[in-house]
């Protein structure tokens, strides 16, 4: 790969948009009875997921290693692996619940009201059992997910303030991602963290033009003499 830094902030710009994209393509297959394709396309958008969340992590894994940040270097990869983790968690996992739901609850409207009062309100009751059990697990899940990726969030921000003057953005990028770890909790650090890799992208384009390039014109320059 010859510019990592580009193809990070091309993988960035895939993420910003990618849950927003998803969720369109999954109301048009199920709008025009494409079930099978569901499956498909869920597994595609995994391996993008995956693969652009690793991309953009290893911007910052690059970035450390050319500016002799450990600290940097070591949270990008615990970020990489924690990416691959909790996106399989909750998309793997919200696909199984709800796939469950579908098979166990869907033909609850149609059966016979007057026939079958007893049997429907013994399902009505397991179907509040189970929204609960699956509220539940989307809280305590968040809060897992708001821990670990807000401290994850905290650190890279403090080895961006270290790059302050060699990367440009630094700063801002590094004060951003601490706010945001410190408030994901009451979710306000989400909408933190987009402004944050909004500028993130732009520094991966920056540093890859301000030095990716300068490398590879040296590199010709060497092969030609």
């Amino acid at each position: 790969m010859g510019k990592p830094l580009r193809s990070a902030g091309i993988a960035g710009i895939v993420l910003l948009f990618y849950f927003y994209v998803y969720l369109v393509i999954q109301k048009v297959i199920s709008l025009m009875g494409l079930e099978i394709i569901s499956t498909i396309s869920f597994i595609i958008f995994i391996i993008i997921g995956i693969a652009s969340s690793i991309l953009f992590l290893y911007g910052f894994a690059l970035l450390g290693r050319m500016f002799n940040s450990k600290l940097l270097q070591i949270i990008s990869w615990i970020a990489i692996i924690l990416s691959i983790i909790t996106t399989l968690f909750f998309l793997v996992g919200g696909n199984l619940i709800g796939q469950n739901i579908t098979d166990k609850y869907g033909d609850l409207a149609s059966l016979d009201l007057e026939n079958s009062e007893n049997n429907n309100e013994k399902l009505a009751n397991e179907l509040q059992e189970d929204i609960a059990k699956i509220m539940g697990y989307i809280f305590i899940s968040f809060i897992v997910y708001s821990l670990i990726h807000g401290l994850i969030s905290i650190f890279l921000g403090i080895g961006m303030l270290k790059l302050k003057g060699k990367v440009e953005h630094a700063k801002i990028i590094g004060i951003l991602n601490i706010i945001a770890g410190l408030t994901y909790l009451i979710f306000i650090g989400f909408l933190i963290k987009s402004v944050s890799s909004i500028f993130e992208i732009i520094m991966f384009f920056k540093t890859s033009k301000k030095y990716e390039s300068r490398i590879i014109n040296n590199n010709s320059k060497i092969k030609q003499h």
